[in-house]
């Protein structure tokens, strides 16, 4: 009965392999003590950056409660990717992110948290979703561009994890997300892209995009609808004229980014 339990443990090693990533300088606080799991700390150093995580999980109920805090920071992106699916892929960027998450046992559909990240000088595009929107917008010179900032802050509810304020800038281009994205891989999602108009008309497919978006203030804005699933994801643009909601959103997007 690990309920029963009564152990403190401390460990330390220098590297260990985790779901193919690599933690180096990992130490480890671990307690059990009247049915209570307490890790109080769980730290490494991988990818140029580093981790500490907690836990507190209560073993004497039949489905345990729990916990848990995780914060990254200064993660290098182009050191993890070849750790990743997106090995061989140009992803680059320094990384911070910090949730607490609880729950109860093994069951997802009781997880909620919160949390938010950050990413600065992202090299992304190599990312399916934004790959995706590259493609729509018919400009794969997007490619080539590197996000001087990327955040949101974020909600773990429902089976799903939420934003309403995911956004990418760089000079020529801001991209505001809001929706969710399911356990189960289905994508519920909108997009409001901003263009540069000058970066726009230095592309060969100027005339393509301009009559897909919309000119407002010196950019081309636009929405994209984001559904299916992430194997299979759908995008298509949301139809105009610009309506109240829309509006703030550029304004959202050209006070915040140009």
């Amino acid at each position: 009965d690990p309920s029963a339990l009564d152990l403190s443990v401390k460990g330390r090693s220098d590297l260990i392999n985790f779901w193919d990533l690599r933690l180096t300088d990992v130490k480890l606080d671990l307690k059990m003590k009247d049915g209570r799991l307490f890790i109080p700390e769980f730290s490494s150093k991988p990818y140029g950056g580093a981790v500490l995580a907690s836990l507190d999980m209560d073993l004497t109920q039949q489905n345990p409660p729990y916990t848990m805090s995780l914060s990254l920071e200064d993660i290098d992106l182009s050191k993890l990717a070849p750790d990743t699916d997106f090995k061989d892929k140009p992803v680059s960027g320094k990384g911070l992110l910090k949730s607490n998450i609880r729950g109860y046992g093994k069951n997802p559909e009781t997880i909620k948290g919160e949390g938010f990240i950050f990413i600065k000088g992202g090299s992304l595009w190599e990312i399916p979703l934004l790959k995706g929107i590259a493609d729509l917008l018919f400009m794969p010179n997007l490619s080539s561009i590197v996000f001087d900032e990327v955040s949101a802050h974020f909600a773990v509810a429902n089976n799903a994890i939420s934003t309403s304020d995911l956004k990418l800038h760089s000079q020529s281009i801001g991209l505001l997300v809001e929706g969710s994205v399911f356990f189960n891989g289905a994508l519920d999602l909108l997009v409001t892209t901003s263009i540069s108009e000058n970066f726009a008309k230095s592309t060969s497919e100027f005339e393509r995009l301009a009559g897909a978006l919309l000119a407002e203030a010196g950019q081309l804005v636009g929405r994209i609808k984001v559904g299916g699933t992430i194997k299979n994801t759908e995008y298509k643009f949301m139809p105009f004229p610009i309506d109240k909601i829309l509006k703030d959103k550029v304004k959202e997007l050209l006070g915040g980014f140009f």
